[in-house]
């Protein structure tokens, strides 16, 4: 368990690192909220890593419990 826990926490960091890296990549671009087109990838792609930072986030609290 120590090991699964060990590695979630760093696929966290990594994840954490990625999305600062992904968002500072978008920070120039339009919101597509504002947009009458389709989603813009960049998005797509920040809201897969959110949701993957709160499942490994919700399973390092289920380890804590």
């Amino acid at each position: 368990m120590d090991e699964t826990r060990k590695e979630l926490e760093e696929r966290l960091v990594e994840l954490r690192s990625e999305y600062q890296e992904a968002l500072s990549d978008t920070r120039n671009l339009e919101d597509p909220q504002f947009q009458n087109g389709s989603i813009d990838p960049s998005q797509v792609r920040l809201n897969a890593l959110q949701t993957e930072i709160k499942q490994i986030e919700k399973k390092l609290n289920e380890l804590e419990e």
